[in-house]
């Protein structure tokens, strides 16, 4: 909801002084004001179909998992689980718009990761694009299979698919503070002037985004899998 990446983005007051605590601070050589500012370029569009329905969705869907509580946990669910098919639509317009990281923040620099992918010459679309859809395919899929499961009954499945589908969105609010631990950790290791490079920028924002994924994703599974044969769950 808030600063800096927030559904105010796109309106002329928060775009301003977002440029002035960047030029005030020079931030551009920890990150540049693009990452943040981007979703401007394409109205508010972006802002009130992702960032204002993800906040909603952050809000609400971790209290799911605290245990069903009736009409309130039924009320709770069918609100984050519209609040994700919106903040999808906001992600698809996104998508196609051509926002990505690495080419848009990063002056084609993705990592030396995607690179080495990109070079093999066998992949579809570009490692990171791809590594975004899939993820969020995974965040509709796990969405729509908490929603089934819970049409059903099926309290076991049901559960273990909410907790899926929480780790598969929840993941983006650590990778922003990991970027700038990793940033701050470059700069220590790098010095000044290697950190603020470009390609050191985007190693940073991806790397801590695989990584977080990563951690995320398995243990959301983990968890998951142990709600399996739970006689407490209805």
């Amino acid at each position: 909801l808030f600063f800096p990446g927030s559904m105010w983005t796109g309106w002329a007051p928060h775009d301003a002084f977002v440029d002035d605590v960047w030029t005030t601070f020079h931030l551009s050589t920890f990150s540049p004001s693009s990452l943040v500012l981007k979703y401007g370029d394409l109205g508010r569009s972006p802002a009130l179909l992702h960032a204002l329905p993800g906040a909603v969705w952050c809000a609400l869907i971790p209290m799911q998992l605290r245990g069903f509580d009736g009409d309130a946990h039924r009320a709770r669910g069918r609100v984050a689980l519209a609040a994700a098919a919106v903040m999808m639509v906001g992600f698809a317009l996104i998508d196609v718009s051509g926002l990505e990281a690495d080419s848009y923040d990063f002056g084609g620099n993705g990592g030396g990761i995607a690179s080495a992918a990109d070079s093999l010459g066998v992949l579809p679309m570009p490692f990171n694009r791809g590594g975004t859809r899939t993820v969020a395919g995974w965040f509709v899929a796990t969405g729509v299979l908490a929603w089934q499961t819970a049409a059903a009954k099926d309290a076991e499945a049901h559960r273990a698919w909410a907790i899926r589908h929480c780790g598969a969105g929840l993941w983006v609010a650590l990778q922003r503070p990991s970027f700038a631990a990793w940033r701050m950790a470059q700069s220590v290791v790098l010095g000044g002037a290697a950190a603020s490079t470009p390609a050191a920028q985007a190693e940073a924002f991806y790397y801590a985004a695989y990584i977080v994924t990563f951690v995320y994703f398995v243990g959301a599974e983990a968890v998951a899998r142990g709600v399996v044969g739970r006689t407490d769950l209805r």
